[in-house]
Parts: C-alpha cells; structure tokens; sequence
C-alpha cells in the first residue's frame, strides 16, 4: 500500500472505497469461520503473539519494561542488578525515567483460564499459559541481538517530534509488511491488542494532545452557539456534540484508597483527557455521566468501574461555563453507574433505594444536587411554561429559551426530568410514579399525547412530554472500530425502524417512532468502543498496571482505540459532504473526544460552507486534522498551509529554515570580528577596531604604539684616584641618551 503521510479534504471528497472494504471484511470473516471456536478461545485467554526474537518496551504505571519473546517461551532481561528473582519488578532507566521490568505471557495460548483476582493475575496466568504452545507470527524483522542492555534500551527510544517511537522499521518494505499484519489483525481484533501484537504501523488515530496545544492549534470554540443560525434551530434540531463518560477524566483524591476507588491504568477507565470545563470549552455541549455513591460518606460521584470525580465538581465547571457563556446551553444525561470492576451493587444502592421508594422519585438525590447548583438554568416543568406563547414547551427554539433563562436539559437514566422530587412532580401535569422499582422520574413512558389525561391540578393545565433518547448500543455496540463504524453509518440511515425495533425504557413498545428531529425521540450515536467484551476484559486482568506498551513505532496506550475510532468517525462519519446523514442525530457522543470531529458537528450546526479539512499522518499512526473553514472571513482556508502547519506541530515545532539561517548570521558576524580581533591582537594590533575612517567607514584595526624606554638615572662621578706616577683619572661617565625616536604607526586594514 502508498504511504500517505499527508492526507487531505480531498480524500474526503472521493472517499475510500467502503464497499470494498466491506467486500473483503466479509471474506475474511468467509475465511476464517472455521476457525472461529480457537478464535473465542484465544481471546479468552489474551494471545502475547509476537515476532521471534522481538522484545517489547512495556510502561508499567508510567515505567518501562523490555521483554524478549522467543519461540520456546519469554524471557525478560534485567535491566538492573539488585532485584531478587521472584520480585515483581526490577528497575531501570529508559529514556531519562525509571523503568520496570514485569513478566510477560507466552507468544500464544491455545487454551486455558485466566484468573480473576488482580493480585494473583500476573503469575498466575504465566503458569497457566507456560506450559501451552507456542505460534510463531512470521518473518522476524527486528534483527536485534538477543539481549540489550539498559544503556541500549535506551537508544533504541527515539523522538520523532511530538511523539515517541521505539524498535521502528529501518525502511518502507517492512513499514508496508508491518501495515498489512495490523491491518490484518484489527478486521476482528481490538486495535489494542493489535498494537501489542504488531505495532503501531497501520494504525491511523487522531492524537491526543496537551491541554496547551488546544490554543496553539486554534481548537477552543466557546461561543459556538450564538451564532443566528444556532439560535433559530429548535431543541430536536440540534446535533449536539457530546462525551461519553465526561466525568471519567479522573480520580478524586478523597476515593482513590476506597473499595471503589480506581486506577487510572486500568483499561477502560478513563475515557476522557479534559475536564469537564475544557470539553465544554472545546465545544461539547451533550455531557454524559454514571453517577455512584461513595460508601464512607454518602458522597456523588461520577464513575465508569470506579468511582472517579466528584458529582459537584462537574456541576460546578458547568455553572462556571455557562456564567461567562451567555448564549450557550447545555444537554446533561445521567444514570446509575454500571456495576463491573470496582463498582459493586452496594455503590449504587442508595439511588436504587430510591426507585421503590413510594415518597421519592427515581434519582431524586441526584435532582437536588442539579438543583441547587444549576437550578436557576434547569428546563423543568416551571420553567418552560414560560417561554412566549405560541413556543412549544417540548421543542423551544434555542433563542427563546435562552431568553426564558433556560441553559440546561436535564435527562435522567433517558428520560429528561421535569420535575425534581415527588412534592413538585405531584402537582406537574403528565406525572405518573409508575411502578416501584422502575427507574424513570416521569414515569413510564406513554404514547405521544397520552399524558393529557393524568390530570393533577384544578385548574387549566399545559401539557409537556419529556424528551427520551435512544441510544446506539442495541445495534452498534463493539470493540471492534471498522465494525462500529460501519454500524454507526447504518443506524444513522434508519434510525425510527431502530427505535421500533428496540424502544428505549421511556418510549412505549410497539409504539411508531415520530418523525426525526420532532419530540420526543432524541437519537444518540454512541460511538465509542465497548469495553465489556470478553478479550477487553481479559486485557484488564493482566494489563491491571500497564498504561503503555511499546512494540513497534508508537506505544499502544490505554487511548489507542479511542483515538483509532475518532480517526475512522472524521473520514468515515464526518467526512466533507456528509452533514444530511450525521445531522439526522441528535448527540453523538465520543470517548477521548477529538476537537475536530467536535467542530464538524459544530460547523454543520451552524450551516456553514463545507470546507472540509486537512489531516496530517505520522508513517508510526499519529495524526493531527484541522478545519479548513476561516471562521473571521467564512471562507475556506488554503488546505497546503494548514498541512504545513500540522506537519511543523507534529514534527515537535522545529524553527523553520530562514529562521535558522538569520540566527547563524546574527551569530556568526560577532564570532568573526571576536576571533579577528584575538588574532590582530596577537599580532601587535589594537583589539578593538575602529569603524571612522578620514576617509570614510570601515573595520580597521590600529597598530598598537610602542611603550618608550623609561629614562635611566645619572651615575655618581667617582672621586679622583692618583696613580703611583702622580697622574689623576677620572670615571668615565656614560651620557649615552635614551633613544626617542618616534616610530611610525603602521595599520593594518582588514
């Protein structure tokens, strides 16, 4: 295959072939059918497959390991002295840090279990697997010796400008092998696992920066909903870019020695890189969040398998958004935390409590906390019978209710909330509390119009239906990005049959699905790789401490899947000329959220020009994209400058040449005069010269004057001595006169 490091919009005007892509997904599923059963097996058990003879750079909670893998087993160099054979982890420095030595598994199993407690994972699952075959992956092209040292380890850790690159191909016939073999892989593999296997070669992603590449790379768009076009839609006729899991950025100090309490290695975890203030600031308007209860105190909290950041703070960030955003609304969906890793039924048993209790409503502890941070915002019953007459109070347009004060969409487990306990949702007409035990604050959900009769008040009463979404999962969840993709596109093109075919709690079985963008169906694309299947969950077992693994080219990090799933969302989903099929979406919602997809959906929001954008690739998988859309002059950009100016971010920000070549003359002009000067000095010459000429200007050094001999002292006569004949001498005194003559200076001119 080409290696096209630099790709453009024009890619997304002729997009890949993706029949044919689907042709051959479907051979290689064909083809291998009758391996089907091993293949189950396989990812029970977490193949450590590998080139013989190639070793892989491991980070083990931000360290580093080197581990050579070899036909008849795995064996790890110790990098260090000092560690005892049966510790852990031995210690070394690679690339400037620490690294860690950790065992690692066989290249392949064909059978086997993996055990279940974290702390016996590691030997455990070495000695289940090391007495079980071995299959060798094919040509080895690392040509390493079989053992390196730690001095060499650490060359072989080499910067390719923002990135970090280990063991990389040494030209491009093994970068295309290498391609092809992860190409290979991720048809039915997890992409993670394919990195361990084969390296990063072949795996396209949209990087995850630094928060303070956001300004750098122009990415922030706080205000994106003032714009008229934005303010003339109505609620359903908004795509709101979105999160999933927003709150799982990290880990709250007062939780992280809990039962419940996380590690941000474990994979799965952490979905997201930004805060909850910086999504908004990058324009995310659609917040999803699993909410616990912390077991000590009886706190909120978000979660995602552990508790993670205090409910109240993302609260608060969104308060703290919307004070200094004023034309901008949020859409905030929350439910009960899923139980799997550290979350257990005891941390959400509080909010279920609540749904058999008759004298509360489904996550009414959850209602007063929104409320009292963000009340005044709230879409409740209250507020939206104020909007204007003649709005509707189900589907206002965002203009009129940001004039109403209206900010937030408040939606629990899918059904937005309307009311916030049971004293203010007796007296809301529509109310029902429906059966104990079920989880909706509204009530079950009713055919469109149904509620008009459940009467609660006296008087003359308005009506409004609470919105509920339908998410993607019931037919798009995977692990695997081609295949979510694929879903994703599908579900978009039929989303009413699939809310027919799989109704939401809060939407009535057998019930006709309303049109698109009408209430009170709101369609959500969860596109976001599923951590719950059999071979990612075998990953957390033995990667519990892993956050990086280094094989060929870039590491595979606990973000890889993530960010290959964004890659494929912005020329797959997003991609130029595409808005009439992910407009028919209401949110899409994305872990480690790219800006750029974020900005797709913003632009098509705001009926902008479709400009598209460009995209930079690293040969090892990294990339970097931008708008082409100018957002000052509404007009489209020069796709060869923004591709220069990618490739000069990714590339670590290197000066550019003219910059290089005027620091070496303002440099080097000084160094010349200062060793001319040196050497005239040397040669009798003044050191400093002189610029004045009688003459005119110039460099002329003056030769140096000679010091004049320093007058000597008379000597004393001597007294006069008779000789023996009578006759008289006298000392002859020496009146020799000091030579002053004055020389001529002499210049020299250079």
């Amino acid at each position: 295959m080409c290696f096209a490091v630099l790709l453009s919009s024009t890619m997304a005007d002729h997009p890949p072939n993706q029949e044919e892509v689907l042709r051959l997904f479907e051979l290689h599923n064909r083809v291998t059918a009758h391996n089907r059963v091993l293949t189950q097996q396989k990812d029970a058990l977490i193949e450590g497959q590998a080139l013989a003879g190639e070793r892989h750079l491991v980070a083990v909670s931000g360290h580093g390991t080197l581990v050579k893998e070899e036909a008849g087993g795995t064996s790890s160099h110790t990098l260090t002295a000092g560690e005892t054979s049966d510790s852990p982890s031995n210690e070394a420095s690679v690339g400037g840090g620490k690294a860690q030595m950790r065992r690692e598994m066989p290249i392949t199993a064909e059978a086997g279990s993996i055990p279940s407690r974290s702390e016996d994972t590691l030997e455990a699952f070495s000695l289940a697997s090391s007495s079980l075959g071995h299959k060798l992956a094919a040509e080895n092209l690392t040509n390493h010796p079989p053992t390196l040292s730690a001095e060499e380890a650490k060359d072989r850790l080499k910067q390719d400008g923002i990135v970090d690159v280990y063991n990389a191909a040494d030209d491009q016939s093994k970068q295309i092998k290498l391609e092809e073999e992860t190409i290979e892989c991720m048809m039915d593999t997890p992409v993670w696992e394919c990195m361990e296997k084969h390296g990063s070669y072949g795996v396209r992603r949209l990087y995850t920066g630094a928060v303070e590449d956001l300004e750098k790379l122009n990415y922030y768009r706080k205000d994106w909903m003032g714009h008229t076009e934005v303010q003339n839609k109505k609620l359903f006729e908004v795509t709101w870019p979105g999160t999933h899991d927003s709150g799982a950025y990290g880990f709250d100090s007062a939780v992280l020695d809990t039962p419940a309490g996380g590690k941000a290695t474990v994979k799965g975890a952490i979905t997201q890189n930004l805060d909850t203030y910086t999504q908004l600031s990058i324009g995310v308007r659609a917040l999803d969040v699993q909410v616990a209860v912390a077991r000590e105190d009886g706190k909120l909290y978000s979660a995602n398998g552990f508790l993670m950041t205090a409910l109240m703070n993302i609260l608060t960030d969104v308060a703290s958004f919307l004070e200094t955003h004023h034309k901008e609304m949020i859409f905030l969906s929350m439910r009960k935390a899923d139980v799997w890793n550290g979350i257990e039924l005891e941390d959400i048993q509080p909010l279920k409590d609540e749904e058999s209790d008759p004298n509360k409503i489904p996550g009414e502890s959850v209602h007063k906390s929104v409320q009292a941070i963000l009340g005044e915002h709230l879409a409740t019953y209250k507020t939206l019978n104020t909007l204007p007459a003649g709005e509707s109070a189900e589907n206002p347009r965002i203009s009129k209710a940001l004039e109403a004060g209206i900010r937030v969409f408040y939606f629990w487990e899918g059904q937005q909330v309307l009311c916030i306990d049971k004293a203010s949702c007796e007296t809301t007409p529509g109310w029902e509390r429906g059966t104990l035990g079920e989880p909706l604050a509204f009530g079950p959900g009713m055919v469109y119009g149904a509620r008009t009769n459940l009467h609660k008040g006296t008087e003359q009463e308005t009506y409004i239906e609470p919105g509920c979404i339908h998410t993607s999962l019931g037919s798009t969840v995977s692990s695997n990005p081609f295949q979510l993709l694929m879903n994703i596109k599908k579900h978009a093109n039929s989303l009413m049959d699939a809310a027919k075919k799989t109704p939401p709690k809060c939407f009535p079985q057998g019930a006709d699905a309303p049109a698109l963008h009408t209430p009170a169906l709101l369609y959500e694309a969860d596109v976001w790789p599923s951590p719950f299947s059999q071979s990612e969950g075998a990953y957390r077992s033995v990667y519990q401490d892993v956050s990086e693994i280094y094989t060929r080219g870039e590491s595979a990090t606990l973000k890889s899947e993530a960010e290959r799933v964004n890659y494929l969302t912005l020329n797959w989903l997003l991609r130029k000329n595409w808005q009439p099929l992910f407009t028919k979406l209401n949110v899409i919602s994305m872990d480690y959220v790219a800006p750029i997809n974020v900005h797709r959906v913003i632009e098509a929001n705001q009926n902008q020009q479709d400009c598209g954008y460009a995209i930079h690739c690293k040969e090892t998988g990294s990339c970097w994209a931008q708008t082409l859309l100018d957002e000052e002059s509404n007009s489209c950009k020069d796709e060869e400058n923004v591709l220069a100016f990618l490739k000069w971010h990714a590339d670590g920000e290197p000066w550019p040449l003219w910059v290089w070549i005027l620091f070496a003359a303002l440099l080097g002009f000084p160094i010349k005069v200062c060793v001319t000067s040196t050497c005239c000095y040397s040669f009798g010459y003044r050191f400093f010269p002189t610029c004045c000429l009688a003459d005119g200007c110039g460099i002329v050094w003056w030769k140096r004057p000679k010091k004049a001999k320093e007058p000597q002292e008379p000597l004393l006569e001597e007294p006069v001595q008779e000789t023996m004949e009578g006759e008289t001498t006298e000392a002859v005194e020496d009146n020799s006169n000091d030579d002053n003559n004055n020389e001529e200076n002499n210049t020299a001119d250079f």
